[in-house]
């Protein structure tokens, strides 16, 4: 067996109920999304250096192949029991990681560079979610979910010793 069959060679596909729709729809432009997301966070866990970076990403990919498989699902596979989880790490970490007054420009190790990358991935889900009016648990896990990376790639600047370029738009 073969993976390509041919049905989408006209620009359609099939949804999990059968029905054909464009690939250029919206709901259709999610899944592609999410999977983009998910390379990205693949990506970031070949580079992350910290056990716990690698614990969570781990976790967080076979997440996301969940919440692909159900996201028309009209009752999420996700809800506030896993954005809690998500703001207690983001606590967890925070308590260690100086206060950061302005914008960090994204660098520092290839780990915590390949994190960012990945919170622009979260956040573009996060815009095409709002776009299919997707069910409000996915909108505020994504969202919360950005912010978990951006505070994970500090976590892995500091802990591999990078000190982190603040960014002071008056002092350039």
């Amino acid at each position: 067996m073969t993976i390509y069959t041919g049905k989408g060679d006209n620009g359609f596909t099939s949804t999990p109920n059968n029905k054909k729709i464009s690939k250029a729809d919206p709901a259709i432009e999610i899944y592609g999304t999410l999977d983009e997301f998910n390379v990205a966070l693949g990506i970031a866990l070949c580079f992350v250096e910290t056990k716990k970076s690698k614990a969570l990403l781990n976790e967080l990919q076979r997440q996301i192949f969940k919440i692909n498989a159900h996201i028309t699902d009209p009752k999420p596979i996700i809800g506030e029991l896993e954005t809690k989880k998500l703001e207690n790490e983001i606590r967890i970490m925070e308590e260690r990681l100086h206060v950061v007054p302005h914008c960090v420009i994204p660098g520092g190790t290839k780990g915590s560079c390949f994190l960012h990358q990945a919170r622009v991935c979260a956040r573009e889900v996060e815009r095409r979610l709002a776009a299919i009016n997707a069910h409000p648990e996915y909108l505020k896990y994504f969202n919360r979910l950005s912010d978990f990376l951006f505070v994970l790639a500090r976590w892995e600047n500091m802990e591999e010793g990078v000190e982190e370029e603040i960014w002071k738009e008056w002092e350039d």
